[in-house]
C-alpha cells in the first residue's frame, strides 16, 4: 500500500526533536498539576510517603501504621527529598515520575544511536514514537513505579552494549546502576527485562556494529556479579529495615514483590496466554504503524537492534505468561525498546508516499469502537445508578478516543506528516488524565473530606473506619495524625456509645436521588461520617 522504498529520503522526513520535547513536556505539565491524587493506588502511595514524613522514619515505608511490603523505597526516598526542599505537595511525586519519563525518552533516543550510528534519523523519531504506545501515555503522569523502572532498564541496556564494546568499567557501573535502583524501584522486573536482553547478546552482539568481540564469559560474569550486588545491597536494606522494624520484613517483601505473584492464587492470576490479548491495547497503535510499514524495505530487518528488542520480547512475554500474577504494566520495561525499533523503521522507510485508507483505518477503528462502545454504554440506566461519576468521565474518554480516531483516519499528504499527526494525538491524549479526574467530579477528589478529618483528629476527636482496610484514602489530604481505629460495620454503634465525641466513616449506597446528611461522594457511592446521635 505504500510505494517504492528510498531509506535515505527519511531523513528528510524525520520529525524537529524541539517541537516533540516541547510538546511532551508542556503536556506532562498540566497533567501533573490539572488534578488531585485518585484513589485508590495514588493515595495510598501518598499515605505511605506521608506517614515517613509525618513520623520521620525515613527508612523503611509504612502504611497504616504497619511496614509497607508491595512496593520498594526509592519513590517515596525520592518524594520526602524533594518535599524536604519544596515542602509536602501532591504534585511532587507526579513530577518525578514526569521527569523520569522523559529521562527514559532521552535515554532511548541515545540508545537509538548507539544501535544505528549510520542512521541518524533513528533518535529523532524516538519522542515521537513514544506518542504510539497507549500504555505509555496511561501511566506517563500517574503516580506509579512502572515509568521509573524503564528508565532503569534503558539504562541497563546501555551497560550491555559498552560490556559488548569492551568498556568495562562504563557498563558495570550502568548495570550495577540499573540493577541497584531498579530493584529499589519495582523489585525483580528490571532484572527479568535487562536479564532478558543480556541472554540473546550472543545473537544480537556480533551483529552490532560496535561489537569488540568480548569475552562471552567475563560478561557474564560481570553481568551475573551486578544484578547479585543490586540483590545484595536490597538485602542489606531488608535487614537493617527488619532491625528497625522489630519484624523480619524481608519475609512480607519476599512475598509480595516475587513469590506470591507465581502461586495459582497470586493477586491478578490469570491463564498464560493472558498477554496475547493486552498487547493490542498496550501497543496500539504503534503496531498498526508497523503494520503499515511492512511493505517498505528498511534497513533494520534481521540487525543488531531487531535481534535485541523482540529477543528480549519474546523472553521477558514467556517468563511472564509463566507467572500466575499479570499485569499489563510488567512490560513496561520493554516499551522504550519497542519505541526505538519502531524509530529505527520509520528513519528507514520512504516515508514520502501517503499510507492507504486501509491502514488508516486500520490504525483508527480500535478508537472509533471502543468511543461508541462507551457512548453506548454510558446511557444505560443500570450503569449510572452504580457508578453515577461515570457518566461525564466516560463521554470525556469516549470523544477524545473519536477525535484521535479522526486524526488517524483523516488523508495525509504523506506517511510522515500521518505517523507524526498520531503521535502528536496520542501525546495529547495524556491530557485526558486531567479531563477525566474532573469529569469524576466529587467522587474521586476527596481533598475536602480528608481535611474535615485530619482536623477533627486534631482537635482530639476519635476517628474509626468501617470499610475494610483503611489503604490510607485520607491520609495525605487529610495529614491524618495517626490511622483511624478499624471496624466491622456492625460494631459502629457500641464504639460511638464509646466514644460519645467520636467520628465514624462508613460507606454507603443509597439510591442515586438520595444524599443521607453529613455524606460526601465517594466512588460508586457515599462516604460518611456518622457521629453520637446521629
Amino acid at each position: 500500500m505504500f510505494g517504492s522504498s528510498r531509506p535515505l529520503a527519511a531523513a528528510t522526513a524525520a520529525p524537529e526533536p524541539r517541537v516533540w520535547w516541547l510538546l511532551w513536556g508542556v503536556v506532562l505539565a498540566v497533567a501533573v498539576w490539572g488534578r488531585q491524587l485518585l484513589p485508590i493506588d495514588e493515595t495510598r502511595y501518598a499515605a505511605v510517603a506521608w506517614e515517613m514524613w509525618r513520623d520521620q522514619h525515613w527508612l523503611y515505608p509504612t502504611l497504616d501504621g504497619g511496614f509497607y511490603a508491595q512496593k520498594p523505597p526509592l519513590l517515596f526516598w525520592l518524594t520526602l527529598a524533594v518535599w524536604a526542599v519544596v515542602g509536602v505537595a501532591d504534585w511532587v511525586p507526579r513530577a518525578i515520575v514526569a521527569i523520569m519519563g522523559l529521562a527514559t525518552i532521552a535515554a532511548s533516543a541515545r540508545l537509538a544511536q548507539r544501535l544505528w550510528p549510520h542512521t541518524p534519523a533513528v533518535a529523532r523519531w524516538v519522542p515521537a514514537t513514544f506518542g504510539l504506545v497507549l500504555i505509555w501515555l496511561l501511566f506517563a503522569p500517574a503516580w506509579y513505579f512502572d515509568i521509573p523502572n524503564a528508565l532503569w532498564c534503558v539504562v541497563g541496556v546501555h551497560g550491555l552494549l559498552d560490556l559488548a564494546a569492551r568498556r568495562w568499567g562504563r557498563g558495570a557501573a550502568l548495570l550495577a546502576l540499573a540493577f541497584v535502583a531498579g530493584v529499589f524501584t519495582k523489585g525483580p522486573m528490571v532484572l527479568l527485562t535487562v536479564g532478558a536482553a543480556a541472554v540473546w547478546a550472543p545473537l544480537w552482539g556480533p551483529r552490532w556494529v560496535g561489537w569488540q568481540q568480548p569475552p562471552l564469559w567475563k560478561a557474564a560474569v560481570v553481568v551475573a556479579l551486578t544484578a547479585v550486588l543490586g540483590l545484595a545491597v536490597y538485602a542489606g536494606w531488608l535487614a537493617w529495615a527488619s532491625a528497625h522494624a522489630g519484624e523480619a520484613v524481608w519475609r512480607a517483601v519476599l512475598g509480595a514483590q516475587a513469590v506470591d505473584r507465581l502461586s495459582d492464587d497470586a493477586d491478578h492470576a490469570s491463564p498464560f496466554w493472558w498477554y496475547a490479548p493486552q498487547l493490542l491495547w498496550m501497543l496500539w497503535p504503534a503496531w498498526a504503524v508497523a503494520l503499515a510499514l511492512l511493505r517498505r524495505r528498511g534497513s533494520v530487518q534481521g540487525d543488531a537492534g531487531t535481534g535485541l528488542v523482540w529477543g528480549t520480547f519474546a523472553l521477558l512475554l514467556l517468563v511472564l505468561s509463566l507467572a500466575a500474577g499479570k499485569r499489563g504494566h510488567y512490560l513496561m520495561g520493554w516499551v522504550p525498546l519497542g519505541a526505538v525499533w519502531l524509530a529505527a523503521r520509520l528513519a528507514t522507510a520512504d516515508l514520502r508516499v501517503a499510507p492507504a485508507w486501509g491502514w488508516r483505518v486500520l490504525a483508527a477503528l480500535p478508537a472509533l469502537v471502543v468511543g461508541a462502545a462507551l457512548a453506548v454504554w454510558v446511557g444505560r440506566p443500570q450503569v449510572v445508578q452504580a457508578y453515577p461519576w461515570a457518566g461525564p468521565a466516560l463521554q470525556a474518554v469516549g470523544a477524545a478516543l473519536v477525535v484521535w480516531a479522526l486524526v488517524m483516519a483523516w488523508p495525509a499528504r504523506d506517511a510522515a506528516r500521518w505517523v507524526q499527526r498520531l503521535a502528536a494525538g496520542g501525546i495529547g491524549l495524556v491530557l485526558l488524565h486531567v479531563a477525566v479526574a474532573h469529569a469524576m467530579g466529587p467522587s474521586f477528589q476527596l481533598r475536602a473530606l480528608a481535611e474535615q478529618v485530619g482536623e477533627a483528629m486534631r482537635a482530639g476527636h476519635p476517628v474509626a473506619w468501617t470499610d475494610g482496610r483503611f489503604h490510607g484514602v485520607l491520609s495525605f489530604y487529610g495529614r491524618l495524625p495517626r490511622t483511624p481505629e478499624l471496624l466491622a460495620p456492625e460494631q459502629a454503634a457500641q464504639w460511638l456509645a464509646r466514644h460519645p465525641d467520636g467520628w465514624v466513616l462508613v460507606r454507603s449506597k443509597p439510591a442515586p436521588d438520595e444524599r443521607p446528611p453529613h455524606c460526601v461522594p465517594y466512588r460508586s457511592g457515599w462516604l460518611c461520617i456518622v457521629r453520637a446521635g446521629t
